[in-house]
């Protein structure tokens, strides 16, 4: 179900060559104790275009065209914080991470593939953000672990990956929060 798939031709409309995707991302527990059970009941959910469903109805679209190969490119890739007060946005900082790697979607990948140099620069900033408890697996596929629960790192909440894509038409972008991946 890679991005050259043909399964999501069936999700373009015909005669305007539209898609539209809504993809929900959260943690799948490997384990059974109590904490991953909750962990896994936490969800994002992102909207591609527009759906009919009423969770997605009012909310900020992303409109934006694949280029040939069904990536998507960058104008920003970036990893920071958004402050808050009473559930609305006040200010936010964000660490450019780079963008000379388009983003491909698939639903066969648990998590974010960072390539090794972006990973290199996310494993500097989360081990500064989290004092230096956070141990990162410098392998492939590698993985950030924190040595206590999740729930003792609230201020991870407020940390978030930021995608600005090169074609999307209406000015925004998807923030991606961290404890997705929790």
């Amino acid at each position: 179900m890679g991005p050259g798939s043909f399964i999501w031709e069936g999700f373009v409309d015909p005669d305007t060559k539209l898609a539209y995707y809504s993809i929900e991302l959260a943690r799948v527990s490997l384990f059974s104790d109590e904490e991953d059970i909750q962990s896994s009941s936490i969800k994002s959910n992102i909207t591609f275009g527009a759906k009919n469903d009423a969770p997605y109805q009012g909310n900020p679209q992303i409109y934006m065209s694949a280029q040939s190969d069904y990536t998507f490119g960058l104008l920003n890739f970036d990893y920071g914080i958004v402050y808050e007060e009473n559930g609305v946005d006040t200010s936010e900082f964000f660490y450019e991470l780079g963008t000379q790697y388009p983003v491909t979607f698939n639903t066969n990948f648990k998590g974010m593939g960072l390539p090794s140099d972006i990973y290199s620069k996310f494993v500097t900033l989360i081990t500064f953000v989290t004092g230096g408890a956070v141990s990162c697996d410098n392998t492939v596929d590698g993985i950030c672990t924190l040595p206590d629960v999740c729930s003792n790192y609230t201020a991870l909440s407020d940390y978030y990956f930021r995608f600005n894509f090169t074609t999307e038409y209406s000015g925004n972008y998807m923030r991606v929060p961290l404890s997705t991946f929790a």
